[in-house]
């Protein structure tokens, strides 16, 4: 599971990359370390407006929730959901209204077992550049919107990784594509299939900075079948 990312890109960079701009830029700031587990807000661009970069919570939520988050997301946990288990979702449940959003950051954290010890490493742009991952997203009834990562099998930058699972990166000419609300998912999701032309580089990273702030969870399958 991935819960700690990293957005240390400025403001200017996320537009340009993702061609849109903040509907609030003045509540955007670069945070080097994001701990999902803390109900993190982060900027995400939604297949119902391409043209403009909304604030969403990270671990999605049901529709019609009115609980608190932290609580659902202890029980159930919704940061990540694994692109099988989305698959698996629409086979039984064809008109299923998954809508579809990219995450824009610039790295984030893996874990590697090298002869028997464990290191955190930020995955991250050779410049600190901004790429993104997709995810699916909800709108609840009080008007906030919720996300999840998507996540698929490792690829080649992972080296003795202890998750056989990343964030799935998309290249920048496919953002477009996966954002198509006349597409559906299931055929979507074949885009998630192809290499990214990203250079991304492992960097080990301290403890300390990992644990500056955050709590721990566990790697495990997620459920969202209540939120979808």
């Amino acid at each position: 599971m991935f819960y700690k990312i990293s957005n240390i890109a400025n403001r200017v960079s996320i537009e340009n990359t993702l061609a849109a701009t903040f509907k609030f830029p003045h509540i955007y700031k670069p945070k080097q370390m994001i701990d999902g587990t803390s109900e993190s807000v982060l900027p995400i661009l939604t297949s119902e407006d391409r043209n403009q970069l909304k604030f969403a919570i990270w671990g999605m939520l049901p529709d019609h929730f009115e609980g608190d988050w932290k609580p659902y997301q202890y029980e159930h946990n919704t940061l990540n959901i694994r692109k099988e288990t989305i698959i698996k979702h629409l086979e039984f449940k064809r008109n299923s209204n998954l809508k579809r959003c990219l995450i824009p950051i610039t790295g984030f954290i893996d874990f590697s077992n090298t002869e028997g010890e464990v290191t955190p490493f930020l995955v991250s742009h050779s410049e600190n550049n901004p790429f993104c991952v997709a995810g699916i997203y909800n709108q609840l009834e009080d008007g906030f919107f919720t996300f999840s990562i998507i996540t698929t099998k490792d690829r080649k930058e992972k080296s003795n990784s202890i998750s056989k699972y990343q964030p799935a990166i998309l290249s920048q000419n496919y953002h477009q594509d996966w954002l198509n609300p006349e597409l559906d998912t299931l055929h979507a999701l074949e885009f998630l299939n192809k290499p990214h032309d990203y250079h991304l580089n492992r960097y080990p990273i301290a403890t300390h900075v990992l644990l500056s702030n955050e709590n721990e969870a566990q790697d495990e399958e997620l459920g969202l079948e209540d939120a979808m």
